[in-house]
């Protein structure tokens, strides 16, 4: 089986997936992660300032590398979009998606949450359910979404916002391995109570763990399931 996860920047395939992608690896499955931020912002960094200038993308590139090789994918894809343009190139950001689809031609594919508060997460995932339409023949049969630490749980409390898990995945053997992936991205993780921390990363797989009897697990909301 082939795997393949779409996150925004380096280090949302860790917080949302690494768990899940390090236990596919360990079951013999082809994983694959496409990251789609990999270009500074200038616009924004003559205005405003931008945390993701040149250095720091390509020391995330560098980063996604190693944490890659913990988890045991097969290939890290950087697709070089500017930072904070993803929901605004909608049409480039769908084609790049499509392409890869067509290319590495997954069974399984995870994708942002639609409610996400970071607007880079919002217009991957809006990118990403045109470029994922089933039609005769495709080999994708599986698309959930899922929760990335600081962002997700930050959205409005609007119905429509809301991240409601209904697939969960034990990741009780491998969540070493995601906290030791995260560790890769050395001056991302926090402190603290702060989400994005090490100690957060462990207490929400705690809590999702506890609500269906594991350890500790990954949870995502199925937003297409097909028997093939």
């Amino acid at each position: 089986m082939r795997v393949l996860h779409f996150g925004a920047h380096g280090d949302d395939e860790v917080l949302g997936v690494g768990g899940t992608l390090a236990r596919y690896a360990d079951e013999g499955h082809d994983g694959f992660a496409a990251i789609f931020v990999g270009r500074m912002n200038r616009r924004l960094a003559e205005t405003i300032g931008t945390r993701y200038d040149d250095n720091v993308i390509a020391l995330r590139k560098r980063q996604s590398q190693e944490a890659a090789g913990i988890l045991g994918l097969k290939e890290t894809r950087f697709l070089d979009f500017e930072d904070e343009t993803l929901d605004e190139d909608l049409l480039g950001c769908t084609l790049a998606t499509e392409r890869l689809i067509k290319e590495l031609k997954p069974n399984v594919v995870f994708i942002h949450h639609r409610g996400d508060s970071n607007q880079d997460h919002r217009g991957m995932f809006k990118a990403a359910i045109v470029a994922c339409r089933q039609f005769a023949g495709t080999t994708l049969s599986d698309i959930y979404c899922y929760e990335t630490l600081s962002t997700t749980e930050q959205s409005p409390v609007c119905a429509e916002y809301a991240f409601l898990p209904n697939y969960y995945v034990n990741i009780q053997s491998t969540l070493e391995r995601k906290l030791d992936a995260m560790k890769c991205y050395k001056d991302e993780p926090c402190a603290f109570p702060h989400p994005r921390s090490l100690e957060g990363i462990m207490a929400l797989a705690r809590v999702r763990g506890m609500a269906v009897g594991f350890t500790a697990a990954e949870a995502f909301m199925t937003y297409r399931r097909t028997c093939v």
